[in-house]
């Protein structure tokens, strides 16, 4: 984190990845979060979706919240893997369970569009 975000070190995202990997492969699934995050957006590393789903779903299954949100997302927007709104609300759903408010907000939002769940205004409220 400090040599992603250059706190006292030079700013570097090689060298963050480096480190997130080192850390992910022992299961930090903070680190395995922020490693899919950096693949998804090129940072350090050449950009890889399928990459990125990876390392987002290690963690998700470890119940790391923000990665369950960023795969519901990958599996929204079709980035990496198959498109499938039905995959989406399932992993939107475990992370708004666990208070993400993004999470909740998407999972509102599938229920609004009835995308992947049966349109619900009152789910979508909720």
């Amino acid at each position: 984190w400090m040599y992603e975000n250059g706190h006292g070190v030079v700013q570097d995202d090689g060298e963050a990845v480096k480190w997130y990997r080192i850390a992910a492969e022992q299961d930090e699934r903070y680190a395995q979060n922020k490693l899919g995050w950096m693949y998804e957006n090129g940072h350090g590393v050449v950009q890889d979706d399928g990459e990125a789903v990876k390392w987002y779903r290690i963690a998700a299954e470890q119940d790391e919240r923000y990665a369950q949100n960023k795969l519901g997302w990958m599996y929204e927007n079709g980035h990496g893997v198959v498109q499938d709104d039905g995959e989406a609300v399932k992993w939107y759903r475990k992370a708004a369970e666990q208070s993400n408010a993004l999470a909740q907000y998407n999972l509102g939002r599938m229920y609004k569009n009835g995308r992947g769940v049966a349109q619900d205004n009152v789910e979508a409220m909720k």
